[in-house]
């Protein structure tokens, strides 16, 4: 059933890009400069966007396809006809396995699988390692906290109710920024900020690898594009949505991280709220 507005898939789609992601970038742009950074993220974000949109239209394609009832290769258990999933992660199924096959579809499952596994290890170290350095908590306590909430989520089953968490999400992260900004504020007004930070930057491949992993992966918001899509009730209107979604996030990373990198400069450390003051 499309019941997602317009606005609710500009949300989605804006939270699965401003995620942990954003709380490296200024660590990023101490690689490699402030402008070399800004100008290079705004680069990804086409670069994603005009992937999103080879998705987007694959999709569509083969919905047009499904319902004109021309199956474009034969119907098999293992290959069958038509927009249905076979291992629950949405229509990149359907793309996945006409384009590239059964090998193609298996690789990609596969993939998926690690790439999820290790997202949600990172996400569960850090929020549990940051509760504990901000409430005292005992490791045990922090993991238990977070399997229930995480349990309360994971009963939300369509996108418009998942659009409500990304706003409560989004407003945690606006909070840190605005606590960023307060900071350089301060650093403003004692002639501190920008001091030791640098606009370009010549660093090296170990350098440019960093920022480039980092950037990479807070920009990973191209799966949930076609999910969006979707549910969207007028799909007509998806590129536009992500379109502007993924300007809207280039401006919050560009903020992120050379306001980050501006206000601590060297001294950056890899998680920004790492530098805030006890």
């Amino acid at each position: 059933m499309r019941d997602l507005s317009n606005n609710g898939a500009g949300i989605n789609i804006l939270k699965s890009l401003v995620g942990l992601g954003v709380l490296n970038l200024p660590f990023a742009t101490k690689q490699v400069g402030c402008l070399t950074s800004v100008l290079g993220m705004g680069l990804m974000a086409a670069m994603t966007v005009y992937g999103a949109f080879f998705a987007v239209a694959s999709k569509a394609k083969l919905d047009a396809r499904h319902l004109s009832g021309v199956c474009p290769t034969e119907a098999t258990p293992l290959k069958p006809c038509g927009p249905s999933s076979n291992y629950g992660l949405g229509c990149f199924d359907t793309v996945v396995r006409e384009v590239l096959g059964w090998p193609g579809l298996a690789l990609w499952v596969s993939s998926v699988v690690c790439y999820q596994g290790g997202i949600g290890v990172a996400y569960i170290t850090l929020i549990s390692q940051s509760m504990q350095n901000m409430t005292g908590m005992s490791h045990i306590h922090s993991l238990g906290f977070l399997c229930a909430v995480l349990t309360m989520m994971s009963s939300v089953r369509r996108m418009a109710g998942v659009a409500l968490l990304s706003l409560a999400g989004l407003l945690v992260y606006l909070f840190v920024f605005l606590a960023l900004a307060r900071e350089s504020a301060h650093r403003l007004a004692d002639g501190k900020l920008g001091a030791t930070a640098s606009m370009w930057s010549t660093a090296g491949s170990e350098g440019l690898g960093s920022w480039f992993g980092i950037v990479s992966f807070a920009y990973c918001g191209l799966p949930i594009c076609l999910s969006v899509y979707e549910d969207m009730k007028r799909p007509q209107d998806s590129m536009k949505v992500i379109s502007f979604s993924f300007a809207v996030a280039w401006a919050i990373f560009a903020a992120f991280g050379g306001l980050g990198y501006l206000c601590y400069g060297q001294d950056t450390a890899e998680v920004i709220y790492m530098n805030f003051p006890e």
